[in-house]
């Protein structure tokens, strides 16, 4: 008998024992999913600190957080496709167009500012409703789609630009998105705003989960995720204060992705989209239409492309013939995956954008400052997007092996 109950309480003990390495990578697959990202930025930073002590210094940090705003825009367009097990090669060409027919109204024919950035965002919204129309009503694959869209794209760049290889935007309001810096005051009402706007929200969630008796903790769901861009925020503008302070297009970039993060997380479109990408079958057999929210999905990431094109041309102040950037896809494509988007779908956090176009930039600036060959810099990013994919695929095939 004493032996039955030894055998009871051993099987017991070895079917409750917890896989370890399984706990691990569903968490790197849910709530620490940044954790590798944090730390990898930590490491490019005390590696390029000691290379060059410039790195870190107010002057370099600023003009850093203006460089990463056009990929991370990129990204934002780029995780919208990603999030339904799609990608979209044509981002770059498609801002690239965009942004030269803005040019073209305003400069080329003299129209107001306001007509071009309409023409321009109207363009890449098209573009990635054509692409989109095409991928969800006869099933061909995004990739190869978007790959013939960005072939022909940069024809019509070329043809949009036979008289003259380059515009100038020299002295033109199109430039307003990188040549304005608030003032401090300024700033920090702007943060103050933004912080109470996070509060009202996280505490909206948390009267919600409380309500449907979910697990939740006020400190977890509210107070720190609070405190936490509070604090943050305030270091951000202390430093940029000490050299010219926040650029517009920086708090663009972050504007973009608080209007995205409540529409991914608040919205049907947003819940639709994340399922879509998740299980596409139970999509369909509730009732949603696939289609639509996967055309919807390309239609709203043209857009985005656009506006990170208009941005990219106000930083170089032109657009030309050779404004198609190949890397600045490459790069967009790895801060998706490097900040927790899944290449198969339904996956991810659109902050992690940031942080991913945060890696991103950071190398290639870092590179730059120290005077790496840009053969080293090319084969460095080139490796860095493999190990992004090749980290994904491991974490998301290990949290899902059966215990």
């Amino acid at each position: 008998m004493d032996e039955q109950k030894k055998s009871v309480v051993l099987s017991r003990t070895t079917e409750i024992k917890p896989n370890k390495k399984l706990r691990v990578m569903e968490a790197l697959n849910g709530p620490l999913r940044m954790l590798p990202v944090i730390f990898a930025l930590v490491v490019i930073w005390v590696i390029f600190t000691i290379l060059n002590p410039a790195f870190v210094s107010p002057r370099n940090l600023t003009t850093l957080s203006v460089q990463i705003v056009n990929m991370g825009i990129m990204a934002i367009g780029l995780f919208l496709v990603l999030l339904h097990g799609e990608l979209d090669l044509s981002c770059a060409a498609s801002s690239a167009v965009s942004a030269t027919i803005a040019a073209i109204f305003c400069i080329n024919k003299g129209l107001p500012f306001i007509v071009g950035f309409a023409a321009c965002i109207a363009f890449g919204a098209l573009i990635g409703a054509v692409q989109g129309w095409i991928v969800t009503q006869f099933g061909a694959p995004a990739f190869i789609i978007t790959m013939g869209g960005q072939m022909a794209l940069e024809g019509l760049l070329l043809l949009l630009l036979s008289e003259s290889t380059q515009i100038s935007l020299v002295n033109h309001s199109l430039t307003v998105f990188t040549t304005i810096y608030l003032p401090t005051w300024l700033s920090y009402i702007v943060l103050a705003v933004g912080v109470a706007f996070l509060f009202f929200l996280s505490y909206q969630s948390y009267s919600q989960a409380k309500k449907n008796n979910l697990p939740v903790k006020f400190a977890n769901k509210v107070l720190f995720p609070t405190v936490g861009v509070l604090t943050g925020g305030i270091i951000v503008l202390e430093i940029m204060r000490k050299y010219k302070g926040l650029n517009l297009a920086v708090l663009l970039l972050i504007a973009l992705l608080a209007v995205f993060a409540y529409i991914l997380t608040q919205t049907r479109f947003g819940v639709h989209l994340y399922a879509l990408g998740g299980n596409p079958e139970a999509v369909r057999r509730a009732g949603i239409s696939v289609k639509n929210t996967k055309w919807a999905a390309f239609i709203i990431s043209g857009a985005v492309f656009a506006f990170a094109g208009m941005i990219a041309a106000s930083r170089l102040q032109s657009v030309s013939v050779s404004s198609v950037d190949d890397s600045i896809m490459m790069n967009s494509i790895a801060a998706c995956v490097l900040g927790g988007a899944s290449l198969s779908g339904g996956k991810g956090n659109i902050w992690g954008v940031l942080l991913g176009a945060l890696v991103m930039g950071s190398l290639t600036n870092g590179m730059y400052l120290i005077g790496a060959e840009t053969f080293t810099r090319l084969i460095i990013q080139g490796l860095i997007l493999v190990v992004a994919v090749v980290l994904d695929a491991f974490i998301v095939n290990s949290s899902a092996t059966k215990r």
